[in-house]
């Protein structure tokens, strides 16, 4: 899709738009267009204090608000080079870049037995084929070409939130440590007002029906402690989908429908609130829903933009042009990046004597909750109790006094103390726990993530990975001391973490699997950028650094006069450099020692060879900046370049150039001798294991739970061979959308987005390298007198993305693809993929995850813990009855554990044992009879 059809799809999108417009004031009139007024009687307090008011806020209608923001405006200019900045850093570095356009229009096909539905289709697990399909790099170019001079915030930020939205892709910020639009936006906190207190609007969901693996789930809202009947004439939980979770106002990264839903209502057990900066757009949104509760009691419940006054004290109470002047101030001024790149830029302009064209062409709740936990003035205006904000010190002791003793004989073993961490997070535990319906035992393994800030994690001693493995030979150590062989692993709200933790987890499950099966695949996008570094001819600089008479020629050509204009050049560079951080300590002494050397003597051939050598270094050598710290392995664990060996796939409808497939070094780490010696002899006790998941797990919580599993599906349908004993691995996931257990399998994935790993530090590990390679490059070849050289790289110069007006930080995105390798070689990337969960538990639980320890509701983690078990295979009670003449019923409950252990061992199952044996001349089970209890 090219800009001018992008452009047709936003105007098609903007006349309706339009034609609702005149049609809301005619349905609500509250939503008619209005300019930005403020009345007194929109006016809150959150607290008066001996008189004086603190914090108070104007609430705002969608369209009062909407009027607000369309008066803070900022020059076209800005805004333009912004959206076009960031298209064009996507479209150079993000890995999704081709496949989002038309996910169902990529060539695939997966090994046998698996065949799973790929996001956009019908067993996708998410959006609508039509609503799947994101042209994020023509959409943002048409949204900027769509815009009037001088557009108000609301016509371009919020829309761009919106785009970036529909990617459903967890691992995008586009924003990425806040923005000036941010700064401005975050005055406004969008709620959904419960109109009767106020108050943003607080759900507690349950299920009504019994809790039994695979039931049904039957959810009953609770608001202000009474069960809700209906919600503008639809059932709840059909409500919160088509009008709220469904809806491109709000920014839930998850594909999986079900996964959304538990991450949504996970906030309005709080309280739905969100900062403005985190909301889309919003002009699709009902303004107001009228609830009826059961027992004949109704209410509405309005969404509303609260504009908060603290940062506004300098203006008059409801002197909305003032308002608008402050809110305007922000992006009055380029953000820093912006300003350093424009000076560097600036430098670079004088050195290499071009016409620099920066110019663009013409064509949410974590932050909410953070704040809450942070302000007790914005608490007291949302009247939000703090005790409902985890962080809080109320918080806390709400979920101590819910705590319920443990059985002293099975104590928790943390892995990382809580009362150790300043912060009192953990990685998690280990406990043993007894089934209260059997009385058998199982192993409980709560993993909260798979990293901790230094901040969380300030006291731990030695490397976590080795501290990983301690805590699961202490699991396996304890395991096999009670003859536990269930495992539950909860990995509810596990946000990921560690790649090379991951896979450490995985070779724990697997320890005798090797390293190609275990490391997955990965790959990154070839895009033009790197099409023109193919480009540069680099071996006239290497025969001039290696040619004592090309030096001497050189030398021949400099007049004292360019002899100075390139000591100037030198220093004005090496200035834009250090201001955009892209030299290390390193380079910076070894540039600046020859500039000392130049600044003390005349040049001579000896003095501008060594500059240039410096500057080559500095430059990474001229090797391929792409992968200055990309350190990729081949299937046999060997260091290679996959930038030399590109690939074409069908991705989106379009051919796309990729990297060859490699394996990364955080997974290879795990293979060192160091990680090796410390698995010898540990084997995994567990032929039974669960992954208790709320559809939150991401990324390499992913990694290391998916991998496993996929591992253990090769083995068990013989495509891979098995080493040892094959554990049974399934997935058991809670909540999402409720329902039968067949819809929630449709919509419910335990885990979220697979298939990258995320660029957080775009700014040094990418942008500089390649900033590196294009100006100190260009400074090498001039000095060098490579005319030719210096051409190639200015085109390549010329096609570096830019740095966007308003921003901070570059955005953060997937630099590579990751593909299970058990669905194949011609497979999509996993974060395409629909994985529905194997076993579905119909309740959703409240305060069972996070870091911190204090923030879990013991009685409801036990309830989960209990309920999950249920998942483990069981023990046929025909087999006990059979079994009846070995002895009492202790037993025969240790038979039959036997019997299971050994029959997992040659990998059986109960239905498979009874297809083995139900001909043969050892029948425990006729075809008629259920293998299950």
């Amino acid at each position: 899709m090219d800009v001018r059809e992008a452009l047709s799809r936003l105007s098609r999108r903007r006349a309706l738009h339009g034609t609702l417009r005149l049609l809301v004031p005619l349905l609500w009139p509250q939503v008619a267009e209005a300019s930005c007024q403020l009345r007194p009687e929109q006016f809150r307090s959150s607290m008066v204090l001996q008189g004086v008011e603190f914090d108070g806020a104007y609430a705002l209608s969608i369209s009062e608000a909407l009027g607000c923001l369309q008066e803070v405006t900022t020059p076209l200019g800005p805004v333009n080079q912004s959206l076009h900045a960031i298209a064009d850093f996507y479209e150079q570095f993000y890995a999704f870049r081709y496949i989002c356009i038309d996910p169902a229009a990529s060539s695939q096909s997966q090994e046998p037995p698996f065949d799973y539905g790929v996001y956009g289709t019908p067993r996708g697990g998410g959006a609508s084929a039509e609503d799947a399909k994101v042209d994020l790099i023509h959409e943002l170019r048409a949204l900027a070409a769509s815009l009037p001079p001088n557009p108000g915030i609301n016509e371009w930020f919020p829309p761009a939130n919106t785009i970036f939205a529909r990617l459903r892709d967890a691992h995008v910020d586009w924003r990425n440590g806040g923005t000036k639009a941010d700064t401005v936006l975050n005055q406004f906190v969008f709620i959904l007002q419960d109109d009767a207190t106020l108050a943003p609007v607080q759900i507690q969901v349950s299920s009504a029906s019994s809790l039994e693996i695979d039931g049904y789930a039957d959810a009953r809202f609770i608001s202000g402690e009474k069960e809700i009947e209906s919600i503008d004439g639809l059932k709840p939980m059909q409500w919160f989908r088509v009008r709220v979770l469904e809806n491109p106002a709000f920014n839930y990264a998850y594909k999986s429908l079900g996964s959304r839903a538990n991450r949504m209502l996970n906030s309005g057990r709080v309280g739905f609130a969100w900062l403005g900066s985190h909301m889309g757009d919003v002009s699709t949104l009902k303004p107001s829903a009228e609830v009826r509760f059961k027992g004949g009691q109704n209410n509405t419940w309005t969404w509303t933009w609260l504009l908060l006054t603290r940062s506004l004290r300098s203006c008059p109470r409801q002197d909305a042009a003032c308002i608008v002047e402050l809110l305007k101030g922000p992006l009055k001024a380029s953000g820093s990046l912006y300003r350093d790149a424009e000076e560097a830029f600036g430098q670079l302009r004088e050195a290499h004597q071009h016409e620099l064209v920066d110019e663009a062409p013409e064509m949410p709740d974590a932050a909410m909750l953070k704040r809450l936990a942070e302000d007790s003035g914005l608490r007291s205006l949302l009247r939000i109790s703090e005790e409902h904000i985890p962080g809080t010190e109320a918080h806390a002791r709400a979920m101590q006094q819910s705590r319920i003793p443990t059985e002293e004989a099975f104590p928790r073993r943390w892995f990382g103390d809580p009362a150790l961490s300043p912060l009192g997070a953990s990685y998690g535990y280990f406990q043993l726990q007894r089934e209260d319906a059997t009385g058998e035992l199982f192993m409980v393994l709560k993993l909260t993530r798979f990293y901790l800030s230094e901040d969380e994690d300030a006291t731990a001693t030695g490397r976590v990975q080795m501290q990983f493995l301690n805590f699961w030979k202490d699991v396996v150590s304890t395991a096999q001391q009670h003859s536990v062989t269930r495992l539950l692993v909860d990995l509810s709200g596990n946000p990921g973490g560690f790649v090379d933790l991951a896979y450490l987890f995985v070779r724990a499950l697997h320890p005798l699997l090797q390293f190609s099966e275990v490391c997955n695949e990965y790959d990154r996008p070839a895009g033009s950028l790197f099409e023109v570094w193919t480009q540069v001819n680099v071996t006239p600089l290497a025969i001039f650094l290696n040619s004592t008479k090309e030096a001497k020629k050189r030398m021949e050509s400099l007049t004292p006069e360019k002899q100075e204009h390139l000591i100037k050049i030198l220093h004005g560079v090496t200035k834009a450099c250090i201001s955009m951080d892209v030299l290390s300590y390193d380079d910076y002494m070894l540039i600046q020692s020859a500039i000392d050397t130049l600044d003390m003597g005349e040049m001579d051939a000896f003095t501008l060879q060594e500059t240039v050598q410096v500057l080559s270094e500095s430059a990474a050598s001229f090797g391929n900046p792409f992968t200055l710290y990309l350190t990729a392995f081949s299937e046999r664990g060997k260091p290679f370049d996959p930038f030399r060996q590109l690939r074409t796939a069908q991705r989106g409808g379009r051919e796309t150039t990729l990297t060859a497939r490699f394996r990364v070094e955080d997974c290879v780490s795990v293979y060192t001798k160091e990680f090796v010696d410390a698995l010898e002899g540990v084997e995994n006790p567990f032929s039974d294991i669960l992954f208790l998941s709320d559809g939150l797990c991401g990324s390499s919580c992913d990694t290391a739970s998916r991998t496993a599993y996929m591992l253990s599906q090769r083995m068990e349908h013989g495509t891979l061979e098995a080493p040892g004993s094959i554990p049974k691995i399934r997935f058991v996931t809670f909540g999402g959308l409720g329902g039968s257990a067949s819809s929630a399998k449709r919509s419910l994935s335990a885990t979220a987005y697979p298939g990258g790993n995320v660029m957080s530090a775009a700014m040094g590990l990418l942008y500089n390298p390649v900033f590196s390679a294009a100006a100190l490059g260009y400074l090498a070849a001039t000095w060098a007198g490579l005319q030719q050289m210096k051409a190639q790289i200015d085109v390549f110069r010329q096609r570096i993305p830019q740095y966007p007006f308003f921003w901070e930080q570059l955005p953060k995105y997937p630099q590579s693809e990751m593909y299970q390798n058990a669905l194949g070689m011609d497979a999509l990337p996993s974060e395409y993929y629909f994985f529905p969960t194997d076993l579905f538990l119909p309740e959703w639980f409240a305060n069972v995850a996070g870091a911190r320890p204090s923030s879990w509701n013991e009685t409801e983690l036990r309830r989960l813990h209990q309920a999950a078990a249920q998942g483990f295979q069981r023990t046929s009670p025909r087999l006990i009855t059979a079994l009846r003449g070995i002895g009492d019923t202790r037993d025969l409950k240790l038979a039959a554990v036997i019997l299971t252990s050994a029959m997992a061992v040659f990998g059986l199952t109960w239905r498979s044992w009874r297809r083995r044996t139900s001909h043969g001349s050892l029948t425990l089970l006729s075809s008629s009879e259920s293998e299950d209890p």
